[in-house]
């Protein structure tokens, strides 16, 4: 919903007039200061991190330091990829070079300044999240056994990932944690109300779609809504706006859930079938995702692990497509364009489709009254 970042001017777009301006003055500056041969775009990548400090989002362009020029899913199409590192600590290497320690989607990470004319580079160390990690220990993680086994599956999932993708081809700062989150706290509709017909763009922003996942974490916070959901692992492409992966999300998580004793976590696990092996045995998809939901709302919580949601894949059914719509607290005109889409075919009127989240609304106030 692009009126609500609008509305405030999120950081990101503030950012991006300075940006560029910043950029041709240092390159202006670098190439009159005898360093004829160098890069602009590398003298504006150093520049961003010799000024990053914790807690920045940095927009990372990044190719292919074998030079396949190829991304994670190994696609044959030759290209950048835009990548978003979260800052939390910054510091030198060994060599004297300005090293900066993070998370990366997920995984830990760092960007190495290699000097001279020479790009800088990604490293990648392993796994954000782990079998150590306190979330495991928290009390108000419902299924604390579950979620170290979902831990466990996250975990491999990175350890097989190819990630050629760290020769960075530029770099800018983003946002930063606070700056966002004061934009919640101003103007929580974007991440309250869902998608819909008038939200949709033919170009989406990039950090707008970057950060949803750990925005909407932050109206749960703040009171602006009850539940959200958010993918920890699953057998398909899952996208980076609703999963644990997002820049922030993880940590946020832990916060909520550690500073807020009405703040409780479930897993739903669900398993779909998606074909059949050369012996004519089905095989399957599984996923698990974190139900996040503050204690009013623990039946609607229920409710949805029961019918096993999940963040990133559309629960089959129209009746169960609103009733998770209501239960996420989207606007009725959010919803009913979500089941409009999904069921194009089925003829469905917008009398048939809001009698459907009529009922769903009242399903969902009888729970919360128990």
């Amino acid at each position: 919903m692009s009126d609500g970042m609008d509305a405030f001017m999120p950081p990101h777009r503030a950012n991006q007039s300075s940006s560029s301006t910043t950029s041709s003055s240092t390159a202006t500056a670098t190439m009159t200061s005898g360093s004829e041969d160098l890069d602009p775009v590398v003298a504006r990548s150093r520049e961003v991190l010799e000024m990053a400090t914790v807690g920045d989002l940095l927009r990372v362009t990044a190719e292919a330091a074998d030079g396949s020029g190829r991304d994670r899913a190994d696609e044959d199409e030759t290209r950048d990829a835009l990548r978003w590192f979260v800052v939390k600590r910054v510091g030198m290497s060994t060599g004297g070079r300005q090293l900066v320690e993070g998370e990366l989607e997920g995984k830990k990470a760092q960007i190495l300044d290699q000097g001279g004319a020479n790009q800088a580079r990604i490293g990648i160390s392993g796994a954000l999240l782990d079998e150590r990690t306190p979330l495991t220990r928290l009390k108000n993680v419902r299924d604390a056994d579950k979620f170290k086994r979902a831990i466990k599956s996250y975990e491999r999932r990175v350890e097989r990932e190819s990630d050629a993708l760290t020769l960075v081809s530029s770099v800018d700062k983003a946002l930063t944690l606070n700056g966002l989150e004061q934009a919640v706290k101003k103007n929580p509709r974007f991440w309250t109300e869902g998608d819909g017909a008038h939200s949709r763009r033919v170009i989406k922003d990039p950090t707008e779609s970057a950060t949803k996942m750990t925005g909407e974490l932050l109206a749960l916070k703040h009171g602006h809504r009850d539940v959200v959901l958010m993918q920890i692992v699953c057998d398909w492409t899952d996208a980076l706006e609703d999963s644990v992966r997002a820049p922030f999300a993880a940590a946020t998580l832990e916060d909520m859930l550690t500073q807020d004793a009405s703040i409780s976590m479930r897993l739903s696990e669900a398993r779909y079938q998606v074909g059949e092996d050369k012996d004519g045995n089905p095989e399957f998809s599984n996923g698990i995702t974190a139900v996040i939901y503050r204690e009013t709302a623990k039946e609607t919580a229920n409710v949805l692990v029961s019918m096993g949601v999940q963040a990133t894949r559309n629960i089959a059914g129209a009746f169960q497509q609103a009733l998770v719509g209501v239960a996420l607290g989207y606007t009725d005109e959010n919803i009913a364009h979500h089941i409009r889409r999904l069921h194009n075919e089925d003829k469905l009127t917008d009398e048939d489709i809001f009698a459907l989240i009529i009922t769903a609304r009242d399903e969902k106030e009888a729970l919360n009254a128990k």
